[in-house]
């Protein structure tokens, strides 16, 4: 029996959110997979302030 493995990605900038998921087996570690392959990381003063989804991001860094 298959064991479905589901990241919940929410942009903390700008609201949107997606999910992701995977087939794992039991024996797995658990793996986060970006959502698509896109790029999210954190923005902010301080690192990890907040999670930013692709949009937010280049627009925090521009």
């Amino acid at each position: 029996m298959p064991i479905y493995q589901t990241n919940r990605w929410v942009c903390e900038v700008c609201g949107k959110g997606v999910s992701v998921t995977k087939v794992t087996s039991p024996y797995d570690d658990p793996v986060v997979v970006n959502p698509n392959g896109e790029k999210w990381d954190y923005v902010g003063e301080f690192p990890s302030e907040k999670l930013a989804c692709p949009d937010c991001y280049a627009t925090a860094n521009n």
